[in-house]
Order: structure tokens, then C-alpha cells, then sequence
């Protein structure tokens, strides 16, 4: 791997070292557009045409034009989703490698990379077609909603123990001033008796 090997490289035999795995050529457009016709076809989404029908718009055999492009659909389904998601027109443009209807950003636009990143990751969880990221997120929502929960449980039965244990000091003090009420008035009353039995003395 260097500076100058190619992203995506074509096609080669493992057991030519010398040849193909030391010297990977990079793999072209219609490698791509074979590649990925391939894929379609393998996974129901395109049936290959062998002679002119009714459906083909073409003069050359084996095109039909399909609702969705097989490769301008990407594209389309890019723009749509970071639109969705908000991103700038300048910055979703730019993205899909749009030019011309960028206007004068094209030559007047500084916006950084780590700027274009944050645009960007705002649309990857609805841009990615594997479900297995958005479940994550979710069941991170999930775990971090539940552990909201069990806080906000713990602390309800806080609050709870906390009454109780309010209430039960309450009535401590409503017995002990009772109690202290009780005892008072039973010794201003035998204090009295005493006074009044002195008196009878006299």
C-alpha cells in the first residue's frame, strides 16, 4: 500500500504475485457498471435483457430503463436523504460531487473538512441501508432511557424513605410534647395540691 494505490483495484489472481498482486491496476467505470449490474441481477433487482422487447428504450440490447437508475439512483437517493436531514445545499452538493449548481461556491466556498465531516454525519445513520447502526442507537436510547428510569426510581424511593422517616420523627416529637404536656399539667397540679394543703394548715 502507498500514496498511489488505488481505492478500489480490479479484479486479480492471488497466486500472480508478480503481476497482478504487486502492480494493482485501478478498477474502471465499466468495471464499476459490470460489477455492480452483476449485483443487481443476482439479487432480483434487474433481469438482464438479451434481445429488444417492449420495454427497452434502446436501441442496444440488454438496457432498460428502470424507475430507479442503477447508478444516478444513488445520487438521488443521497441528495433526498441529506436534504431530509438538513444539511446545507452548498454542503450536500458539494458531497455528490455537484458543481455547477454550487454557483460561485465552487470558487469562493472555504468551508474546511472537519466543517463538511459535521454536515455529513448528520445524515449517515438514515444514509446507511444496514439497519444494524440505527439498532444500536436505539438500543443505546434504550439503555440510557432505562437507566433514567432505575435513577429516577431510586430516587422516588429516596423521596419516600425520606417521608417516612419524617413522618415517624414527627410523631416522636407530637408524643414527646404530649408527653412533656402531660407531665407538666401533673406537676403544676400536684404543685397546687401541695399549696392548697398548706394553706388548710394554717
Amino acid at each position: 500500500m502507498g500514496p498511489d494505490s488505488p481505492l478500489f483495484r480490479e479484479q486479480f489472481d492471488v497466486n500472480d504475485k508478480k503481476n497482478s498482486v504487486n502492480n494493482p491496476r485501478p478498477i474502471t467505470s465499466y468495471g464499476i457498471q459490470t460489477t455492480l449490474t452483476n449485483a443487481l441481477i443476482k439479487a432480483g433487482l434487474r433481469v438482464r435483457v438479451t434481445q429488444k422487447s417492449e420495454d427497452n428504450d434502446h436501441n442496444n440490447t440488454g438496457r432498460v430503463r428502470k424507475e430507479v437508475a442503477r447508478f444516478h439512483g444513488f445520487r438521488k437517493y443521497c441528495v433526498t436523504t441529506m436534504k431530509n436531514a438538513s444539511l446545507d445545499f452548498s454542503d450536500r452538493e458539494y458531497l455528490v460531487g455537484h458543481r455547477k449548481s454550487r454557483g460561485l461556491d465552487v470558487n469562493y466556498d472555504r468551508t474546511s473538512e472537519s466543517r463538511r465531516l459535521e454536515q455529513y454525519l448528520k445524515a449517515l445513520d438514515i444514509l446507511k441501508i444496514d439497519d444494524s447502526h440505527r439498532l444500536r442507537l436505539k438500543v443505546d436510547r434504550l439503555e440510557k432511557k432505562n437507566s433514567e428510569i432505575k435513577e429516577l426510581r431510586k430516587r422516588i424511593a429516596e423521596s419516600e424513605q425520606s417521608n417516612r422517616d419524617m413522618a415517624r420523627e414527627f410523631k416522636e416529637f407530637r408524643n414527646y410534647l404530649t408527653n412533656a404536656a402531660v407531665k407538666a399539667k401533673q406537676e403544676a397540679l400536684e404543685s397546687y395540691q401541695r399549696v392548697i394543703a398548706k394553706e388548710r394548715t394554717k
